[in-house]
């Protein structure tokens, strides 16, 4: 019983627009409290490599968005951050979808990749829908 309830008021909070940020008034919605982020292994010839520098672009525009440079126990070398819930205002209203270019630089050696990233109906997270996980610098 009691967990029946605490789902019905992540829904009730939700619908009435008291829920979290990715609440859509008028939808019933019940987004979690997890946190949510994609990486990208940086690599070179020689293997992943830390360091570089990182840069994500909307293709649509050119903006460059903020990325989350927090590098946290147990990640892998060469892997980085490159979108997460933090992004999902980047993600233009009425869309699902936002596709992006990363950019990565390290002594003179560059490299991209294409990413395809989204989110649901309800806007509670990001998830990435298509897109390689490493990228190659040369």
């Amino acid at each position: 019983m009691a967990k029946a309830w605490i789902g019905w008021a992540l829904v009730a909070g939700c619908v009435s627009g008291l829920g979290g940020t990715g609440c859509v008034m008028g939808q019933q919605c019940a987004c979690t409290d997890d946190f949510r982020s994609f990486t990208i292994v940086i690599r070179d010839a020689n293997g992943p490599v830390d360091s570089a520098q990182v840069h994500v672009f909307k293709i649509a525009d050119g903006k460059e968005l903020a990325r989350d440079t927090t590098h946290w126990p147990g990640a892998a070398k060469g892997q980085v951050i490159v979108f997460s819930d933090n992004n999902l205002k980047d993600i233009p209203a009425g869309s699902k979808t936002l596709e992006v270019r990363v950019v990565a630089a390290k002594d003179g050696k560059t490299g991209e990749a294409r990413m395809t990233l989204g989110t649901q109906d309800c806007r509670c997270h990001v998830e990435k829908t298509a897109g390689k996980d490493t990228l190659l610098i040369q």
